[in-house]
């Protein structure tokens, strides 16, 4: 009786697959390799699962673990259905099959594309490299239309935002749509109060911190009371929003690969004038 070789499965996927999602869901991605295993001589071990997480990013917490789990063993091998799957970064898997896996003795299997690195033979030119850098322009294809589309919206007027700015909820009614909040629409009209009457925004957030009102901060956390900064005062003073203009793209992704937000320079906002009511 052939012995089966030890090996963990990887599954990932993420909204930014598109038209790939459904076909590469979780559970078809479980069931093809259990099945490629049975056929193939390989016993799988453990599964690792990161579901709605892109393929641009490599700090994902199942992919992680994975690599934890290789580097201890015993088990030195592990497979996905293809090489998307691993990645859509040709630079960064790249590094992993041509650098890191050799190096740790990780064996890495991608099926569909029929990618084994323990056949790839030394110094050859590896296929593997291009079908990576198509998986890496269509997550720049994919980043760039989900763009196009989102700015398309917020110029139409439509809130993209995660969580409402203070002030305001969302229209149970219009997912897109900011209503003024019962709670906290008040403190902000008070801040315009205080304003027109002359205080200073640090006066207004030495009151209000006083008062025990909660800040922005500790309303998101949860937490009673919070201390306001003259800063925050002051946003809330100048951010169009709050005069019904809703302002969006304050903050961009620095790349699709690199999924950290800096600020937008104020002339490149998106404000739509009489957006919602205040």
């Amino acid at each position: 009786m052939i012995k089966e070789i030890p090996a963990y499965s990887y599954l990932r996927l993420s909204a930014a697959d598109g038209r790939e999602e459904e076909s590469h869901s979780i559970a078809n991605q479980r069931e093809f390799l259990r099945q490629w295993a049975r056929r193939s001589g390989f016993a799988l071990q453990a599964e690792f699962v990161d579901d709605g997480h892109t393929g641009t990013d490599f700090e994902r917490p199942a992919f992680q673990a994975l690599m934890e789990a290789l580097r201890k063993g015993p088990v030195r091998c592990f497979v996905t259905v293809d090489l998307s799957r691993l990645g859509r970064n040709y630079l960064e898997v790249g590094r992993l099959q041509e650098e890191v896996f050799p190096a740790l003795g990780i064996r890495y299997i991608a099926v569909n594309d029929d990618y084994d690195s323990a056949r790839q033979a030394c110094g050859g030119l590896d296929p593997a490299v291009f079908k990576n850098l198509i998986n890496d322009l269509y997550a720049k294809d994919a980043s760039q239309k989900a763009l196009r589309a989102k700015r398309t919206l917020q110029r139409q007027g439509k809130y993209l935002g995660g969580s409402p700015p203070y002030g305001y909820r969302l229209d149970s009614a219009d997912r897109y749509r900011l209503l003024p909040d019962g709670e906290t629409a008040p403190v902000v009209r008070r801040i315009y109060e205080d304003c027109l009457a002359g205080r200073s925004c640090a006066a207004i957030a030495r009151a209000l911190t006083g008062e025990g009102v909660p800040s922005p901060a500790a309303r998101k956390a949860g937490r009673p009371g919070g201390r306001w900064s003259p800063s925050t005062v002051r946003r809330i003073l100048t951010l169009p929003t709050y005069r019904g203009d809703l302002t969006q793209h304050l903050r961009e992704m620095v790349s699709y690969k690199v999924h950290k937000s800096r600020p937008v320079c104020p002339e490149d906002w998106i404000v739509v004038e009489n957006t919602q009511p205040w």
